[in-house]
């Protein structure tokens, strides 16, 4: 009885060892899969930044040449100028996005894609304007120089924006 109980017991412990060895490397199988999921996912998303840096770069150079032409040529205000050029942009930055990155319309049609695109564009806006006064009123940078600075750092709310909010 006692070597059947010993015998019970070897399988039991047996049993317990192949259990934790097949839990390790199930464990480790899952591990190799989320690390494989997430490098993916950063590709995925570094990917759509470089698309979007092109789209973007578009757009920038749209808002670039309007704010010239209207503050450079036709000698309105910076302010108006940059209200201008950002919302002439932000419809290029659309169009091109809309064909490049995003050919998917967002949940509700095309018109509230446009509408969401032109709300979350309205921070940057705010952004942009709060960046062009600042650059320009209290440090003296010129008026083309602080537009090209406050576009690239509105890039950044920009892309987050349309990720999470529009395009989700």
């Amino acid at each position: 009885l006692s070597s059947q109980k010993g015998g019970w017991k070897e399988n039991r412990l047996q049993g317990r060892l192949s259990r934790t060895v097949l839990h390790l490397e199930v464990s480790r199988a899952m591990n190799h899969v989320e690390k494989k999921a997430a490098k993916a996912a950063w590709w995925s998303l570094l990917e759509q930044l470089i698309r979007y840096g092109f789209v973007g770069g578009i757009a920038a150079l749209t808002e670039w040449a309007t704010f010239f032409l209207f503050d450079g040529i036709v000698h309105w205000h910076y302010m108006v100028a940059t209200v201008l050029s950002f919302l002439i942009a932000t419809f290029v930055n659309w169009a091109v996005g809309r064909c490049t990155m995003f050919q998917n319309a967002a949940k509700g049609g095309t018109a509230c894609e446009i509408l969401g695109i032109y709300f979350v564009s309205g921070i940057g806006l705010v952004l942009n304007l709060f960046l062009m006064f600042f650059f320009v009123e209290k440090i003296g940078i010129r008026n083309a120089v602080a537009k090209i600075t406050a576009t690239g750092l509105v890039f950044i709310w920009n892309f987050i924006s349309r990720k999470l909010f529009i395009y989700r």
